[in-house]
């Protein structure tokens, strides 16, 4: 398989742990450039991470023949019209989550893709490590039973001042982090969920510090979300309550950072080891296969679309807007 140059557009503060940190792992792959409307810093970004080109606009990195693929670790609000913009140009791409600000750009950024035959992936990461499909085999296998209840924590503390927090970037708790909590529920459950109550604690008008949102399952799962970037409390974790047993995970979306799974069947416990393994080296393994072999990413446009859909419908639930609306 030929090696997939790509270029990170935007100096953001995860491209190192996402891109240019695991493509020194993945021999399929090389960061060969990085673009900022800020020519400055797209300097210092080169300099500190080896990027061997450092570029003043995100158009002279589009225009680029010998890039490949682009990583766009953009604000939410910049997502769709980045990703098309690639697409169009040529370019695979490997887009930040969530893909887009809603599921009508979701769409549109998916249809483009299949016009173009080009590779769009979601930067689900956690997806490509192993301990998701320990999960779902653990899910399966019924060794804790029929799944009835699931209960989903990340809470963290940020400054007020994160771009997170605006509205017009598509901002908010739901989209930063909580779009984890629903995408790993899709994939345990292999179903798309109806959300029952959501309330939202508002930084702003329309901005989401904190979310919580009840789903159901059509195979009768009820689950609770819970996100908060303004919370003292420093948690993630997933609990599922079956009619056998409990399945804990600590971390489950940084499993590399410390992750657990432990697995409680009456007086028993198991624990189950986990891939120390960056979670962005097998996400990177994982583009550069769909990039340049054509293999499906797990993580492609359709299902965005799905998941996008459903955080929409928890923002109308909440009485928010959905995000670019």
């Amino acid at each position: 398989m030929a090696r997939l140059n790509i270029g990170v557009m935007g100096a953001a503060g995860i491209a190192p742990r996402a891109m240019t940190g695991p493509s020194k792992h993945v021999k399929e792959v090389e960061v060969v450039a990085v673009a900022s409307r800020d020519a400055t810093k797209a300097k210092e970004f080169a300099k500190k991470h080896g990027v061997p080109r450092a570029l003043g606009s995100y158009d002279e990195l589009l225009r680029d023949p010998s890039v490949d693929a682009v990583y766009i670790p953009l604000p939410n609000s910049m997502h769709a019209a980045w990703s098309i913009k690639a697409l169009r140009s040529g370019k695979h791409v490997l887009c930040e989550k969530p893909l887009a600000s809603n599921a009508d750009e979701a769409r549109r950024m998916n249809a483009v893709a299949g016009e173009t035959g080009l590779a769009l992936v979601e930067a689900f990461h956690y997806r490509y490590h192993p301990v998701a499909d320990q999960l779902k085999r653990i899910v399966n296998s019924g060794e804790i039973g029929e799944i009835m209840r699931a209960e989903l924590r990340w809470k963290f503390d940020t400054s007020r001042s994160n771009i997170r927090f605006d509205y017009s970037l598509s901002g908010g708790a739901l989209m930063d982090i909580g779009c984890y909590q629903i995408h790993l529920l899709r994939f345990l459950t292999g179903q798309e969920p109806l959300v029952t109550d959501a309330s939202a604690e508002r930084t702003s008008e329309q901005v989401d510090g904190a979310m919580v949102a009840h789903l159901h399952f059509p195979g009768g799962l009820d689950a609770r979300i819970e996100c908060s970037m303004i919370s003292k409390e420093l948690v993630q974790d997933l609990q599922l309550y079956g009619s056998k047993g409990e399945l804990r995970c600590d971390s489950p979306f940084l499993p590399h950072a410390g992750g657990s799974i432990r697995i409680l069947h009456d007086a028993n416990k198991k624990r189950v080891k986990i891939d120390p393994t960056e979670t962005y080296v097998y996400q990177l393994k994982a583009f550069a296969a769909a990039a340049r072999g054509g293999t499906p990413a797990i993580t492609g446009g359709d299902d965005a679309i799905r998941n996008m859909e459903a955080i929409d419908a928890i923002y109308r639930k909440a009485g928010l807007q959905p995000r670019g609306t």
